[in-house]
């Protein structure tokens, strides 16, 4: 499984993770934004005039109507959940006397400071001895013209960082193919990427790593993972486009003598009918089967309600 998006079933996914932003928040119905275009889309000219659009032009608009509402619903939960944390802590202050209050100021600034400090150890560990997982960037010329695409890729990339802060990925980042003269760089930087504690290189993957030691995941490859090993590095494509040429991927690695493999979707989860996944779902399926859950259950949490059959869909209602 990889984020390249080799086929045109790559693209259906691939391209629609728009806004998976580092905290993976997903909002109900299809992803794509297929619940938005039943609304009136027509659009109006410059002077105010109404103008019928076409088919794609409404599904584009559905799309930036669905985005803006996941925008608005993301932050709306953030100011409702800081309102309520907020309040309760002023009912437990109130209720406190004054030496009380000091007391729990002090105890609460010595808990930050150890949970940071646990934070940055758990970080360094992570970047040290992590499981590695590669993000490969060496796909530029198929996203330069579409800015959104890159957008979209730093996001899930920053997305998976967002795991290891909050130490819940002891995984070793790996980014290459990644320069700073790059769209892709420049999108990063929006998310602080000069400060990440991760791996960054402009050398592409076959130059850094052992191929020995290396699995390139691609739905297009004919054998599978079974199990993941800390001491291989996993490749995960990093292109989010829907004009990419088929086996994009599995080429790059059959030309360098780099072991393909795909996650095993059609063995554990027969009835989803996409075989590809965003970077995002890949990373966290890794995670989760290197941490001794099943591949079903992996699957299960990280394959969206839109790529699978209705028996599938029936299992998570």
């Amino acid at each position: 499984m990889t984020a390249l998006v080799d086929s045109e079933a790559d693209a259906n996914i691939g391209a629609t993770d728009d806004g998976q932003n580092p905290e993976y928040i997903e909002a109900p119905g299809d992803a794509s934004g297929s619940d938005f275009e039943d609304v009136d889309t027509d659009g109006e000219d410059p002077e105010g005039k109404p103008v019928r659009l076409s088919k794609s032009q409404k599904k584009a608009l559905a799309k930036a109507r669905y985005r803006e509402w996941r925008r608005e619903k993301r932050h709306r939960n953030r100011r409702e959940t800081r309102k309520r944390e907020q309040q309760a802590r002023s009912e437990l202050l109130s209720g406190m006397t004054e030496e009380e209050r000091s007391a729990f100021f002090l105890r609460e600034k010595q808990m930050a400071e150890e949970k940071k400090l646990q934070q940055q150890a758990f970080i360094q560990d992570a970047y040290e001895n992590g499981m590695p997982i590669c993000i490969n960037c060496t796909f530029h010329e198929f996203m330069n013209e579409k800015m959104q695409e890159s957008k979209s890729l730093a996001r899930q990339i920053a997305g998976m960082y967002s795991k290891i802060k909050k130490n819940e990925a002891k995984v070793k980042l790996i980014i290459t193919g990644m320069s700073k003269d790059t769209v892709l760089y420049k999108h990063m930087q929006f998310f602080n990427v000069d400060a990440w504690k991760v791996h960054i290189h402009s050398q592409n993957y076959w130059e850094l790593f052992d191929t020995q030691n290396v699995v390139v995941l691609t739905p297009d490859a004919e054998e599978c993972i079974e199990e993941v090993e800390h001491d291989k590095v996993y490749i995960i494509g990093g292109l989010v486009d829907v004009n990419v040429k088929k086996k994009t991927t599995l080429t790059q690695a059959k030309e360098r003598g780099v072991t393909a493999m795909a996650l095993p979707i059609k063995k554990y989860f027969p009835n989803c009918k996409k075989r590809v996944l965003n970077v995002c779902a890949v990373f966290e399926i890794l995670i989760m089967r290197a941490n001794n859950s099943t591949w079903e259950e992996a699957f299960q949490t990280w394959i969206p309600t839109r790529a699978r059959t209705d028996d599938t869909k029936q299992l998570t209602e």
